[in-house]
C-alpha cells in the first residue's frame, strides 16, 4: 500500500466510501472530491513514454521537481438523480522500477450551476495536485 499527502482546504471534511475510494467535501458546499488510489504494472518492453501515454490516457501531462506526472484536467458532464453535474477529473502518476506506477485519480463534482463559481477552489485543487507527495 502506498499513500500521499494532499493539501486540501481545513474545514473540508473526510471519510471512506466503499471499495477504498476516499472523498472529501466542504459542508458548506454540494462538492465532493473522490480519490482512487490504484498500483499499475506496464506491459513489458514498452519504453517510459509510451508507459506515461498509457497511464495519462493520452492527456497533457506535466513533470513536478519531485518526477511525478500530473495530468491536466478532464470535464465531463452528467445528470444524476435528476442534478446536472459537472465531473472535473485528473490523474497523478509515479513511476517507479522499471515498469510499476502508483496512479491517483482525482474527481472534482460539482453542480453545474455552481460550476462557474467554483474556478477558484478547482485552481487550489490543481496547484495541490502538482505539490501532492508520495510517501
Amino acid at each position: 500500500m502506498y499513500y500521499f499527502t494532499l493539501d486540501l482546504p481545513e474545514n473540508w471534511v473526510y471519510e471512506k466510501e466503499q471499495d477504498d475510494i476516499e472523498a472529501c467535501f466542504d459542508t458548506k458546499s454540494q462538492c465532493t472530491l473522490h480519490i482512487y488510489l490504484i498500483q499499475v504494472k506496464g506491459p513489458e518492453g514498452s519504453t517510459k513514454e509510451e508507459k506515461i501515454k498509457s497511464l495519462t490516457g493520452g492527456l497533457d501531462y506535466t513533470l513536478t521537481n519531485l518526477g511525478y506526472f500530473p495530468t491536466d484536467s478532464q470535464t465531463k458532464e452528467t445528470i444524476e438523480q435528476n442534478n446536472k453535474l459537472t465531473v472535473f477529473s485528473w490523474r497523478l502518476i509515479q513511476m517507479f522500477g522499471s515498469n510499476e506506477a502508483n496512479v491517483i485519480i482525482l474527481t472534482y463534482t460539482v453542480l453545474t450551476a455552481q460550476k462557474d463559481s467554483e474556478k477558484e477552489m478547482i485552481g487550489e485543487l490543481e496547484k495541490s495536485f502538482k505539490d501532492a507527495i508520495f510517501v
